[in-house]
C-alpha cells in the first residue's frame, strides 16, 4: 500500500489562477504475486487506486467534497534471451527481451474532481509499459489493452555498458 495526504494551495498573490486548492488523501493499493527466474517473469496484479478530495471553492457540480475508487487487474510478462556475438571487431553480448503487458481498468468519471498535480505521459519506451497513461494521482486512465513489444540491447560484457538499445512495441486496445 502507497499513501499520502497533501494540502494544495496557492500563492496569495496568484488569486487569478483557476488550479484548485484543497487536500487530498490517495492510497494506491496493490496485490501480486511474482513468479521469477534469471530468464523470465510473470506478474500478476490486482490494484486499488482510491483518493478522497475535500476543496476550497466548489467543483463544477458544486460539491466540495468528492471520493473515487477504481480497481485494475494486469498481467505484466517477459523473458530475456542472451547471445554472445560479435560487432565492428568489439565483442558484445546482445540481448533479445519480448514483453507483454495487459491491463483492465475500467472507465470511472473523472472529470467533476478536482487536479491538482496530474498529466499525461509521454510516449517513450517506458510509458508504452505504464498501467496508467498519466503521472500524479488525480487521474486514473480507463483502459482494456494489451502491449506487445521487443527490446535487443548490445553490452559490453567486460564493462556491462550499454553499446545499443533498439525496441518496437505494439499497444492493441479491446
Amino acid at each position: 500500500v502507497e499513501s499520502e495526504a497533501n494540502r494544495f494551495t496557492r500563492p496569495l498573490d496568484d488569486r487569478s489562477s483557476l488550479l484548485p486548492e484543497g487536500t487530498r488523501v490517495h492510497a494506491l493499493g496493490s496485490l501480486t504475486k511474482a513468479w521469477e527466474t534469471p530468464g523470465w517473469w510473470l506478474r500478476p496484479k490486482l490494484a486499488v487506486n482510491a483518493a478522497a478530495y475535500q476543496v476550497d471553492q466548489a467543483m463544477s457540480d458544486g460539491r466540495t467534497r468528492a471520493s473515487r475508487l477504481i480497481p485494475t487487474v494486469s498481467v505484466d510478462a517477459g523473458a530475456v534471451f542472451e547471445r554472445d556475438s560479435d560487432w565492428f571487431g568489439r565483442s558484445q553480448r546482445q540481448t533479445l527481451e519480448p514483453r507483454l503487458l495487459y491491463v483492465n481498468t475500467p472507465f470511472r468519471a473523472q472529470s467533476a474532481l478536482p487536479s491538482f498535480d496530474t498529466g499525461g505521459y509521454d510516449f517513450n519506451a517506458v510509458s508504452i509499459y505504464a498501467e496508467n497513461a498519466f503521472s500524479g494521482v488525480d487521474r486514473v486512465s480507463d483502459s482494456h489493452q494489451i502491449t506487445a513489444g521487443a527490446t535487443t540491447r548490445l553490452i559490453d560484457p567486460a564493462t556491462g555498458a550499454e553499446t545499443l538499445r533498439l525496441g518496437i512495441a505494439q499497444r492493441y486496445l479491446f
